[in-house]
């Protein structure tokens, strides 16, 4: 049985002794740690969050609010023992604090890994924390910013994991479908003949809705393992969860690439599993508009400008049309409804103009009206 402590988040004026912000808090950053320090590293999840109280001292790990993706750090410490007395959001006035109290040791020379803290905020400056076992996210994340020792130290698993307590499934989803301010919780018997769609949350979750006359409700939390992509586009047939998805460790803080990376690719979800395997998208760091799934191995994909690209083979080659579609000004939504009809797949496109794309789930052919 779950058991959740509703703690109280507290604002308060700026903490004295801040350091410079900075995912790496560490004295000489192209040397090693010496048995004389250790580095304690780990991330924020919720994109407000840029900073934390180690043994009284505030670190604020990044300049502001983020886009997508964990917000890592390192940070060098004398050996011994510390505790993590809060996370927060902080301003140049003040600063949103969320008690933590969460202790731990640390040797000589040692890097300690604490995993990922998540927040949900309530009413009446209630919040409830969560600390998340995803200590090798966390070293791939950090990894992308530290300096060449530590990067090696990481992606080769040279670190030790804090043990204590971190969040079960069932904690786990509540906080990802926010069951305490909505009290619902996921929704057991949902009939199954009503429409479903998948939405990308935090840690690489998809949560899994019906629409029912009231309101949209989630009746499944989709824990991925890989817990730094975020899944932008889904849709699912026949136990087939298709995404595109990022790779958040490749994004900077205002979520674009960092540098001329590839950032986005075709996942293939397991519901069950959570396991991911990837894909080529057969366009680059263009947004897509929607990705539909259809048949046995159909993938229809709608990029950016509104090209339409249709697989019949679960992305090992694809084929597309132009609709010349441009988006609408100021155009909000993706412009993309679909209804499959037997062996047709219509997509409806609509931005500045629109067109109808019909696909035949057969063949895989694709013919603009």
């Amino acid at each position: 049985m779950r058991k959740v402590l509703l703690l109280l988040a507290f604002v308060l004026p700026l903490l004295q002794g801040c350091a410079t912000p900075g995912a790496i808090q560490v004295e000489a950053p192209n040397e090693p740690v010496s048995t004389e320090s250790s580095l304690i590293v780990g991330a924020l999840v919720n994109r407000e969050l840029n900073g934390l109280v180690l043994d009284g001292k505030k670190y604020q790990v990044t300049e502001g609010d983020r886009i997508l993706g964990l917000a890592s750090f390192a940070i060098e410490v004398a050996p011994g023992d510390h505790t993590v007395d809060a996370v927060g959001a902080y301003s140049s006035g003040a600063a949103t604090q969320y008690p933590q109290k969460r202790s731990f040791s640390t040797g000589p020379g040692e890097v300690v890994n604490l995993g990922s803290v998540l927040v949900t905020r309530l009413g009446d400056g209630k919040f409830v924390s969560a600390w998340v076992d995803n200590h090798e996210d966390v070293a791939t994340d950090l990894s992308a910013v530290a300096p060449t020792w530590l990067s090696e130290a990481l992606s080769e698993g040279r670190y030790e994991s804090v043990a204590g307590d971190y969040a079960d499934l069932e904690l786990l989803n509540a906080i990802l479908v926010n069951e305490f301010s909505f009290g619902a919780g996921l929704a057991t018997n949902a009939p199954a003949n009503l429409p479903r769609y998948y939405e990308g949350s935090l840690l690489g979750a998809i949560i899994e809705y019906v629409d029912t006359d009231e309101r949209a409700q989630p009746v499944n939390v989709i824990r991925t393992d890989i817990t730094t992509d975020y899944f932008e586009n889904c849709d699912a047939e026949q136990a087939r969860v298709i995404c595109v998805v990022q790779n958040t460790t490749l994004l900077d803080d205002s979520g674009l690439p960092s540098g001329n990376q590839h950032v986005r690719s075709l996942a293939f979800v397991d519901p069950r599993s959570g396991d991911v395997s990837k894909k080529p998208l057969p366009f680059d760091n263009e947004r897509s508009r929607a990705v539909v799934a259809f048949g046995n191995e159909g993938v229809a994909l709608v990029s950016g400008d509104f090209t339409v690209y249709l697989s019949a083979d679960e992305g090992a080659t694809w084929s597309s049309v132009e609709t010349g579609i441009e988006p609408g000004f100021m155009q909000m939504d993706n412009g993309v409804k679909y209804q499959e009809n037997g062996s047709k797949l219509t997509l409806f496109l609509e931005g500045s103009s629109s067109a109808t794309v019909q696909v035949d789930v057969e063949s895989g052919k694709l013919a603009t009206k």
